[in-house]
């Protein structure tokens, strides 16, 4: 994380948020946490809300490759963003996500 924090800081990278990222940041039960991963966030220079275009794709996502509500949203965004890399923590989510074919989601997947 702090590799990300400081890619992001000296302008090498472009942090993205969505309404989804939002959603689930709330739902972080430790208030300390949440607050500390929210003021990360706040360095995000875009942010998408999730429209039709989104839920469209999502659904698709969800349909096709068995993923979760939540993580299809998030992926979703990042291709309406034209994001070039999906980070993640969740070792599912980065399983899940390299299944899906380049066409479809060409964003690069990671963890790191």
């Amino acid at each position: 994380m702090l590799t990300i924090i400081d890619r992001v800081e000296d302008g090498r990278w472009t942090l993205l948020s969505s309404s989804a990222l939002d959603f689930e940041l709330a739902e972080i039960p430790d208030p300390q946490r949440r607050i500390r991963v929210q003021q990360m966030l706040s360095a995000a220079r875009e942010r998408i809300a999730i429209g039709g275009a989104e839920r469209t794709h999502a659904n698709h996502l969800r349909q096709t490759y068995r993923l979760r509500a939540l993580d299809s949203l998030h992926l979703a965004c990042a291709k309406s963003m034209l994001a070039d890399v999906f980070l993640t923590t969740d070792d599912g989510l980065l399983a899940a996500g390299r299944r899906i074919p380049t066409r479809e989601f060409p964003c690069v997947i990671a963890n790191r």
